[in-house]
């Protein structure tokens, strides 16, 4: 829950609880890098618990990879690559946690297979912007990480206009949702090694990339030779590989808080094909607070037209 808040909106996310005595506890608005913190402190209550309460091994190990997987997420966000890349690097490559749904009732449905296949809200984008990843060019040349498909050839999505592309990565309501993946520890220690210099050395991150990609019969990536380029390959293997997984807003907003890149090089820009916003790309990086957490006596003093958020950087 941390982890999400803090990739996914912008700072000043106020947590509140319910105590021990029943009261209800009102929080105050926190920084991107307290949210994280936060995440780093439940992994290592989660990390200790299983250590001292779960006496099943199969089960105990499955809560500690999980939590360290989520730590390792947690200090990648916080700028610690190294400190990450050791949290992680017990985990095996084949482990997976999910997030089990259901055919049940609507709630319990997988929330992107009914949005984008289903309702038809929600599509594979393709160099959206100008700026977005090629997903869709990506798996027609090849590369299985990225599935879709349009049927009927051409199929327009709920507003009767737009292109409509369905991923095939989640195929019913009840598929399940990745949480934890081996894969992704793999991706944490990858880029602890270009953040120490070694990219293309031995057990840098281009042997780590290639000897995944092998595993699913890719061919093995060249090194790009420039720093900037380095980025950009890694960042789109992480892209591939937590296809749908909400990791990619949290990797686009690091490559302009911890990389130094340019919001308008990493963000889709220019012309929208819908008229909204005259007809253009907005300038958001993150999700604003909901106006209910005006309810919130913590922010009551915040005037209405100011926004709940601390501030609306990367």
């Amino acid at each position: 829950t941390y982890i999400h808040f803090g990739e996914n909106y912008c700072s000043g996310v106020p947590f509140s609880v319910v105590d021990a005595s029943g009261q209800f506890v009102y929080g105050g608005r926190e920084t991107t890098a307290q949210i994280f913190q936060r995440a780093v402190v439940a992994a290592d209550s989660a990390i200790a618990a299983a250590t001292r309460a779960v006496t099943t091994t199969a089960a105990r190990n499955q809560q500690l990879n999980l939590a360290a997987i989520l730590k390792g997420r947690a200090l990648l966000n916080l700028n610690q690559p190294a400190a990450a890349a050791a949290a992680v690097a017990a985990v095996p490559t084949n482990f997976f946690y999910g997030i089990f749904h259901s055919e049940n009732t609507p709630r319990e449905n997988h929330g992107v297979f009914a949005f984008n296949v289903l309702n038809e809200r929600i599509s594979v984008s393709n160099s959206e912007g100008g700026e977005g990843l090629p997903y869709r060019n990506n798996f027609t040349a090849g590369d299985p990480r990225t599935p879709w498909v349009r049927t009927p050839a051409n199929d327009v999505g709920f507003d009767s206009s737009t292109p409509q592309y369905d991923n095939l990565k989640y195929s019913s309501r009840s598929d399940t949702t990745p949480l934890g993946q081996g894969i992704e520890a793999r991706l944490i220690e990858a880029e602890a090694q270009l953040r120490a210099g070694n990219y293309a050395g031995a057990g840098g991150t281009l042997a780590i990339l290639n000897a995944q990609r092998a595993t699913i019969g890719l061919p093995a990536l060249a090194d790009p030779g420039t720093a900037a380029g380095q980025q950009d390959q890694l960042f789109a293997e992480r892209a591939y590989w937590l296809w749908l997984t909400s990791h990619r807003l949290g990797d686009m907003r690091r490559l302009v808080r911890q990389y130094g890149r340019n919001q308008a090089t990493v963000f889709p820009t220019g012309p929208y094909h819908k008229p909204v916003q005259g007809g253009q790309y907005g300038s958001d990086v993150n999700l604003p607070l909901s106006v209910d957490e005006r309810n919130n006596p913590e922010l009551s003093g915040i005037p209405t037209n100011q926004s709940l958020c601390l501030d609306r950087n990367a």
